[in-house]
């Protein structure tokens, strides 16, 4: 993502300018205006994020493959903005805007919804019983069940029965890059 310069592809000027009017900073006043700041929560800035790139569909499995399952990873710029002039000195270009990208974060948003049919493992109510049933030999059943699978469709129904559980959003913290050269483009 980073090496693509997701943000500034065309598709991302484009979000770029959106998020750009979103805030009122597409101006004619003729100044230069900072835009993003990053050091502030993630839950603040994801809906100002610029582009985004799904991860899934796993060949291996690993603690953030079981923890995560799908999620996105998100972009969001910090910069200036600055309308361009139409020659030095001269009064600014109407609806066009010089924009810096001198730094990008990057961060995890993943949504915990429970739609759809996902297994979400074996559950029990035991905090000694293990998540997986061992193997045992042929024949042998054990005179209660050990766990319970559990899907999306059976924690939904716990949900509605027991009024608890709901839908989350949980972000990473987030990864400053700087740019050095920034990224320089036009929007319109």
């Amino acid at each position: 993502m980073i090496h693509e310069h997701i943000w500034s592809n065309p598709a991302g000027r484009v979000e770029v300018a959106k998020m750009l009017r979103r805030k009122g900073l597409l101006t004619t006043a003729g100044q230069t205006q900072i835009f993003g700041t990053l050091s502030d929560p993630v839950p603040l800035q994801d809906p100002d994020y610029i582009n985004q790139r799904a991860v899934g569909d796993y060949h291996t499995f690993d603690d953030m493959t079981a923890a995560l399952g799908r999620f996105n990873f998100r972009v969001v710029v910090a910069g200036t903005v600055a309308p361009v002039p139409q020659l030095p000195g001269a009064a600014p270009l109407a609806g066009s805007w010089n924009v810096e990208v001198e730094e990008i974060g990057v961060y995890v948003r993943d949504s915990f919804d429970f739609e759809g049919n996902q297994y979400l493992g074996c559950w029990s109510d035991d905090d000694f019983i293990p998540l997986m049933p061992p193997s045992y030999g042929e024949g042998y059943a054990p005179s209660e069940p050990v766990c319970s699978p559990v899907g999306n469709l059976q924690f939904r129904e716990w949900r509605s029965q027991h009024g608890r559980g709901g839908d989350f959003l949980v972000y990473s913290d987030m990864k400053r890059v700087s740019l050095s050269p920034p990224d320089r483009f036009v929007i319109t």
